[in-house]
């Protein structure tokens, strides 16, 4: 079993009790402003916040889109191999957009 010891810091001998020359009192001056100074510019949400609200909303439409397409490919492909028996696929028809929706079947 390892003995454990103390920790103990090496300054003892490097540093002396008593400093000769006796070191300076360190004091703070004015503040003065640094005309080099740019603040950091803002991240890009920040300073256009609508525009993620625009870039989100215009992906779920588009994203809509690819689904009502795929929902019609799915009603034909039913319609093909059940040789035109009638299913209830209404479910998976995109009922607002009327223009993506194929007309009823007499």
């Amino acid at each position: 079993m390892a003995v454990r010891r103390r920790a103990t810091l090496r300054l003892r001998g490097h540093v002396p009790l008593v400093l000769k020359p006796t070191p300076l009192r360190a004091s703070l001056d004015e503040r003065t402003m640094n005309p080099e100074y740019r603040p950091p510019p803002q991240p890009w949400s920040e300073r256009w916040p609508w525009l993620v609200y625009v870039v989100l909303s215009v992906a779920s439409l588009v994203l809509l889109g690819v689904l009502c397409l795929l929902c019609r490919e799915l009603e034909s492909r039913v319609d093909q191999k059940a040789g035109n028996l009638s299913y209830d696929l209404s479910f998976f028809r995109c009922i607002p957009f009327k223009c993506l929706s194929k007309p009823p079947m007499a």
